[in-house]
């Protein structure tokens, strides 16, 4: 079918349904006998988990696209294990999705199918919520992803027609069900949604909203809560709240507006560079795409996401011999054999298996799209201003070849990745976009830690950490935090203190100004792979495609035992300066 279309959306479908198979055709490679999966990251021990049952769908439906039998037959061998009795979400996802694509499956999987869904409970039951556990429209857990994706599995459920006599199952009381669906998508999301998201693009404003895990908000699970959110509507039809749509609206803007040029979703927070990202975020945009359709030009920006998505996994996570890499790494890169750097509870399996979900996910909705529906421009392809002043405190600006974005407040005391400061820069040159700054690294494991990756003080003998109060972006390009330094315990040493960071062509300008008298150096810090950190000369600190200037001598000490998820190998490079009068500058140089 995809193939005898053209345009924008078919082209899409097609690099969406080469990267599903190839993934899992990887991944049939490391399928055990018994239905299970090597993850190459924990020394090739066979995991299973929702993991499992994602891939083994993906596998029954790339056998199908592609007319190969082994691949059909590894994931019924995966799908025919029987599930554990507890219940969950994403596991119930994957288990409905092979009802609904794959025709006449074998019976012994369709009978432990059907099994593992009319005993699927909410899983809300695990935090003791009395009455979401009963199946109760309303649900006093705070929001987070696990809710919607839960709402999502739920709604998907109610449309199999299977029934169940067991109580406490979502299946047994199916009108608490839909109740609890609703609740969720619409007053629900629309409580949890950022209220004041703002850009500035080339084709007007707009206002969003980031739809994530408070308190800290990582931009992944936006990526996968506008997903989720997206599917439901679309299960719950004509159903769905009037509020669930408008969430919507502003969760996609907000996605489109955050994406990097080069394709990056997950620049801050947990979930860093992680492959299910990408292959979530083009599922997102493409069903934003197909809710929307009938406006070509929000459309069209949405199937820009989606095409920046898959050229990023396609460029950074595609490998020749081998599943998609669990972090984005430079091409020619050996695959990765540990977790350093990488939050704790990922795994290749699991996020494996969900990448393969969402490129699939991508590849139905693209499917539906009218062929004559372009492709448009991603905000960040042209000058853009983006503040959450609010929410995510995050702000982000493209201007000439630099795109950029700032953290205006510390989120989390022991992980420096929700620090205050800059997250992430960009360069553009004849290859495309480069990401000049190496991520933060995750200090939350018991690796190196490091109290903050922000400009630091000393006055009066005592070291002040960064505090952010306010972010905003301006029209000229510049983001300024407005704030000031605290002790270790919490007392202000300065206030009144402006964070501004400036393009200037291929060089970024940091300016800290409003110092009190006293201060007697400023202290900031870079990371980079240990063997491309160095001084050069006396003010010129170089960390490995980035070279930073300071405006007078730099005192430099090099810490090691850091890692973030694309380096194994990540050092810290805290450089001191003294400050000239009230305020010091510095330049980040790309060129």
């Amino acid at each position: 079918m995809i193939a005898e279309r053209d345009g924008d959306a078919a082209r899409l479908a097609r690099r969406a349904r080469d990267l599903a198979v190839d993934s899992v055709a990887a991944w049939a490679t490391l399928e055990t006998p018994d239905g299970r999966f090597r993850d190459p990251l924990s020394g090739g021990r066979p995991t299973t988990g929702y993991g499992r049952v994602m891939l083994g769908y993906a596998l029954m439906r790339a056998g199908l696209l592609t007319d190969r039998e082994p691949l059909y037959v590894a994931g019924a061998r995966a799908l025919a294990r029987r599930n554990p009795p507890s219940s969950q979400s994403f596991r119930a996802l994957g288990l409905l999705a092979t009802l609904e694509h794959v025709p006449e499956p074998p019976r012994t999987i369709r009978r432990e199918l059907t099994r593992y869904l009319r005993g699927y409970q909410p899983t809300a039951a695990k935090s003791g919520e009395a009455g979401a556990a009963a199946g109760a429209g309303r649900d006093r857990r705070p929001y987070s992803n696990l809710k919607l994706v839960e709402a999502l599995s739920v709604s998907m459920l109610l449309r199999t027609g299977l029934r169940s006599t067991v109580p406490g199952t979502r299946l047994a009381n199916p009108a608490a069900a839909r109740a609890f669906v609703r609740a969720v998508v619409g007053p629900e999301v629309a409580r949890a949604i950022g209220p004041d998201l703002r850009a500035r693009t080339a084709g007007g404003r707009l206002v969003g909203g980031i739809l994530s895990d408070p308190p800290t908000y990582p931009l992944a699970y936006h990526a996968l809560s506008t997903w989720a959110l997206a599917r439901t509507v679309r299960e719950l039809g004509p159903a769905a709240p009037p509020s669930a749509r408008r969430s919507l609206r502003r969760a996609l803007d907000a996605l489109s507006v955050l994406m990097a040029p080069d394709g990056q979703l997950a620049w801050y927070g947990r979930g860093q560079n992680q492959v299910w990202v990408p292959a979530i975020a083009a599922a997102a945009a493409a069903e934003g795409a197909r809710a929307f359709a009938a406006e070509p030009a929000f459309a069209g920006r949405l199937l820009a996401v989606v095409d920046r998505a898959l050229e990023l996994l396609q460029r950074r996570y595609r490998q020749d011999d081998g599943p998609l890499r669990l972090v984005d790494q430079a091409p020619g890169s050996p695959l990765r054999r540990d977790m350093v750097g990488i939050d704790p509870y990922a795994g290749n399996v699991v996020y494996g298996g969900l990448a393969a979900y969402g490129l699939l996910e991508a590849l139905d909705a693209l499917a539906t799209l009218p062929t004559d529906l372009r492709s448009g421009r991603l905000p960040a392809d042209d000058d853009l201003q983006v503040v959450d002043p609010t929410t995510s405190h995050l702000a982000v600006v493209r201007r000439g070849p630099l795109w950029f974005a700032v953290h205006g407040i510390a989120q989390h005391r022991r992980d420096i990745r929700y620090d205050v400061g800059l997250l992430r820069l960009e360069r553009q040159d004849g290859d495309g976009w480069r990401n000049a700054l190496s991520p933060r690294p995750i200090t939350l494991t018991g690796d190196a830690r490091l109290r903050s990756a922000g400009p630091q003080v000393v006055i009066g003998g005592e070291t002040g950490y960064p505090v952010g109060e306010r972010i905003d972006a301006r029209r000229d390009g510049t983001i300024v935090v407005g704030g000031g330094f605290r002790t270790r315990a919490g007392a202000w040493l300065a206030r009144g203190v402006r964070f501004t960071w400036q393009p200037r062509g291929t060089a970024l300008r940091l300016t800290v100004s409003g110092l009190p008298a006293g201060t007697t150096a400023l202290r900031t810090t870079v990371f980079a792979p240990r063997a491309g950190l160095r001084l050069e000369g006396r003010d010129l600190v170089t960390a490995a495609g980035l070279r930073v200037r300071f405006p007078g001598p730099v005192g430099l000490a090099i810490r090691g035992g850091f890692h973030n998820a694309p380096d194994h190998d990540l050092a810290a490079a805290v450089a001191r300066v003294a400050p000239h009068g009230s305020s010091v500058v510095l330049d980040y140089l790309t060129g």
